[in-house]
């Protein structure tokens, strides 16, 4: 229990020190992705200092600006490091992905989130964000982010929406349905 008091102490100072280096208390006009960065491996939308830039960076990404990056991420190997990449079939969150039924079969039209981005710590996936253009995201995060954020320091909201989901939709979406994350769920055709 004292690791994880210590890791979430440790990631709040290091983003308060960040924000107080760079003055990143205001809004900023470029957006820092080491600070975005660091954010993201913690619950950033319960850290305050993190809220404005992580939201400028999926503003800045859906004008077509691309991810932030930061040049002091030490890539896959070690470190904190992340990776961008829009939704896809693939890629959208089951509760989030829209699926039309014609004559011609069931097939996937679009995701309610528009990126993805995928934080790593030490090589290991710490978590996923999945984002839109609206400024709505939604973070899954793995277990052992979870087990070193500690029980009620993360959203839990992903694990949530993919539960009632999947308790719904035992087989996965229906042959003869649209499935939509805006109406909970399929509608028969």
């Amino acid at each position: 229990m004292q690791t994880t008091s210590a890791a979430r102490r440790l990631l709040a100072r290091a983003i308060l020190t960040l924000a107080a280096v760079f003055g990143l208390q205001g809004q900023a006009h470029a957006v820092d992705g080491c600070q975005v960065l660091l954010c993201l491996a913690g619950n950033w939308k319960n850290i305050t200092v993190c809220v404005p830039p992580v939201r400028a960076a999926m503003r800045q990404a859906a004008l077509g600006h691309g991810w932030p990056s930061c040049s002091m991420s030490s890539g896959a190997s070690g470190g904190v490091s992340e990776v961008h990449v829009s939704t896809n079939e693939e890629t959208c969150p089951p509760f989030s992905a829209e699926y039309m039924t014609s004559e011609y079969g069931t097939h996937y039209v679009g995701c309610q989130y528009t990126g993805v981005v995928t934080t790593t710590v030490n090589g290991q996936l710490w978590s996923t964000m999945y984002w839109n253009a609206a400024g709505d995201a939604i973070t899954s995060y793995s277990d052992a982010a979870k087990s070193q954020l500690g029980a009620g320091n993360y959203d839990t909201e992903y694990d949530t929406l993919l539960a009632s989901w999947e308790a719904s939709h035992p087989h996965g979406p229906p042959d003869e349905c649209v499935r939509s994350s805006y109406g909970g769920g399929c509608v028969e055709r």
